[in-house]
């Protein structure tokens, strides 16, 4: 019964959202999240298997979150150049990464980091596509769209996790990485080639060649437009977590020896993000603010992941439990970008967001190799304690900030 309410939701604004460009770079960055989900899925569990040390995968998910720390160079070239351009080389950049994994597993070189290092080249530039898409986004969509369409690109992100991650974890098993790899270099390709038909006449946006290019200027914007710079902090707390997350759920799966747990866990999540963004476009929400959203979302996220702790040696209650959770998840995830909209002028978009994830993200390579150490020393139950707490703490900084900043909105 939820299932049959939750797609007829999503046919429901699908419909209303009739705009064809909108539609192809949502296939486009499913497909584009589908061979990312592959090649770290892939990549965490070869590791993991083959040194038995979870170091390795601490050092892996360092190496993937790293570019984001010039992430802040990327904002100017992304608010000076066409959009869709720059989308089509960032996947072409993704599926070069790929074909060297695809070339050291081929060659089976047995040497962990030069799998680490090719990941971090598929991330380069990946991380840079979703910078450039939120900035693309206002000019397909109408304004009043925002939240619908933002509530798809997220359903795009989620759904490769939730078709595709329970089956890469069953593949695991049975097919060899390389296949797996070989898949994510076509997909790459494929979402290149779905932006490649997005008919739009975009102009270069005109700029001063004269003047001199501000590389700090984002970092001023956030400081000018205070939103993000709160939101950057509610999300620099969360990542912090959330890339000792991605080590916890290796550990889990590699105790259980369990690669189809290491696939569910995703699917889980991205089930109850994909339901949450869903409920976030009904009318039952509309009376509610953005803000007041993104709020709810924080504080139920982060109880209901305390509550996971309690279930850290049951692997189906557990997987449960985080699907349960992630529906709030999802509110967050939808409400975000719209959020920041209110506050920031669309010209400003992209140096604004990729100062952010600079910052937001960037504490991921550190959070990541500490975590990648911290794991042999805190529980999984500790860990998950310490996560739900983290996102109450989110929420109590919104409740305390979000209503002095209202004066601002555009």
């Amino acid at each position: 019964m939820g299932k049959s309410i939750l797609l007829v939701l999503i046919h429901r604004y699908w419909r209303r959202l009739m705009n064809r460009n909108f539609k192809k770079l949502w296939a486009g960055r499913l497909l584009s999240n589908f061979g990312d989900s592959i090649y770290s899925l892939t990549v965490s569990w070869y590791l993991i298997q083959a040194t038995h040390e979870i170091f390795w995968v601490g050092v892996l998910n360092a190496l993937i979150y790293l570019p984001t720390l010039f992430e802040f160079l990327v904002g100017h070239i992304v608010d000076r150049h066409k959009k869709k351009t720059l989308l089509i080389a960032l996947e072409i950049g993704q599926a070069f990464g790929s074909l060297l994994l695809f070339l050291l597993l081929l060659l089976n070189i047995d040497f962990p980091l030069l799998l680490c290092i090719s990941a971090f080249l598929c991330s380069l530039f990946g991380m840079n596509t979703y910078t450039t898409q939120d900035a693309f986004l206002p000019l397909l969509v109408a304004k009043e769209d925002m939240d619908k369409s933002q509530s798809y690109m997220i359903m795009a992100y989620q759904m490769s996790d939730y078709l595709f991650n329970g089956l890469i974890g069953f593949a695991l098993k049975v097919i060899h990485p390389l296949f797996l790899i070989a898949t994510s270099v076509a997909s790459f390709i494929g979402s290149a080639s779905i932006f490649n038909s997005i008919a739009i006449d975009e102009e270069i946006p005109k700029v001063d060649s004269e003047s001199k290019i501000d590389w700090l200027e984002g970092f001023k914007l956030l400081k000018k437009y205070q939103m993000p710079l709160w939101l950057m902090l509610g999300e620099t707390i969360a990542n912090i977590m959330f890339s000792g997350l991605s080590i916890y759920i290796v550990q889990l799966a590699e105790e259980w020896n369990d690669p189809v747990f290491l696939g569910f866990f995703g699917v889980c999540t991205s089930i109850g993000v994909v339901i949450g963004s869903a409920l976030i476009t009904t009318k039952v929400w509309d009376p509610y603010s953005r803000s007041t959203k993104m709020i709810l979302g924080s504080l139920f996220y982060g109880i209901f992941m305390f509550l996971s702790s309690l279930l850290t040696r049951n692997p189906i209650a557990l997987l449960f439990m985080v699907g349960l959770a992630s529906i709030f998840l999802g509110f967050n995830y939808t409400v975000h970008n719209p959020l920041i909209l209110e506050f920031v002028p669309e010209q400003f978009l992209g140096r604004v967001l990729s100062a952010k994830s600079t910052i937001a993200v960037g504490i991921m390579p550190l959070a990541s190799l500490a975590w990648g150490t911290l794991a042999n020393y805190i529980p999984s139950h500790t860990f998950f304690v310490l996560f739900g707490l983290s996102y109450m703490l989110i929420a109590l900084i919104y409740i305390l900030v979000f209503p002095r900043l209202k004066s601002q909105i555009l």
